[in-house]
């Protein structure tokens, strides 16, 4: 998802997560999470601290998780 997407799952994680099948999926952790939205620097991309919902762009080696969305 793009930052403006993650941001808006940041917002409603708690609805979210009540949403997951407990132990079939991953509730979304307080952790980084990368976005699909490149950074005006060379080797960044944005993304987004689940645990404070700031968005930052990150060096591309950084190691973050990655969450799938489908359109709904």
């Amino acid at each position: 998802p793009a930052v403006d997407e993650l941001n808006l799952i940041d917002e409603n994680r708690g609805l979210i997560n009540q949403g997951l099948k407990k132990g079939a999926y991953d509730e979304i952790s307080d952790d980084v999470y990368w976005s699909s939205t490149e950074s005006e620097y060379v080797d960044c991309a944005w993304g987004v601290n689940m645990y404070d919902g700031d968005s930052d762009d990150y060096v591309k080696y950084d190691d973050f998780y990655v969450r799938a969305v489908s359109v709904f």
